[in-house]
């Protein structure tokens, strides 16, 4: 498995594009964000 070392400016970004899925249309949204940018998290590990 890879090392991946991500810089804590990236979480901040991660997290305010989370929050301005969230103000959109569709409720939860920005979860499934987040789901998805941590799942990638795990594929590219793998790789």
């Amino acid at each position: 498995m890879r090392e991946i070392r991500i810089l804590p400016a990236v979480f901040q970004d991660v997290a305010e594009a989370a929050a301005w899925y969230d103000e959109q249309k569709y409720p939860g949204l920005g979860d499934r964000f987040l789901d998805a940018f941590y799942a990638s998290l795990s594929h590219i590990q793998q790789d």
